[in-house]
């Protein structure tokens, strides 16, 4: 019906200009990403954070933000390995813990 795009469009143009005034692109990739999710766009996040991840594998929130990114797909077996990855890197990460601890609730763990 229409209701909400325009909010979602500006939150998503105003999250597009604060990554082009960062000078890191790996930051900025993943902030566009996120901003995907938020207008919920999720494939076209995974697309960009497929990317991220392939240049810095190590980057936690990459990670934890394709995790979600499958998640909202329904692809809980590749949204486990991405978060599972995350908590690699940061056993403490909370936002991962707890997404991961939501899906393997809802579909027990896919490995």
């Amino acid at each position: 019906n229409g209701e909400g795009s325009i909010p979602q469009a500006q939150s998503a143009l105003a999250g597009w200009q604060k990554a082009q005034d960062e000078q890191n692109p790996i930051f900025t990739d993943a902030l566009i990403a996120f901003h995907l999710l938020d207008v919920e766009q999720p494939y076209l996040a995974i697309t960009l954070l497929e990317q991220v991840v392939l240049e810095e594998p190590a980057y936690r929130d990459g990670l934890y933000l394709l995790g979600v990114s499958y998640a909202e797909t329904g692809n809980f077996a590749k949204a486990q390995e991405e978060l599972k990855k995350a908590l690699e890197i940061d056993p403490e990460h909370e936002a991962s813990k707890n997404a991961l601890t939501v899906i393997t609730d809802k579909v027990g763990d896919q490995d």
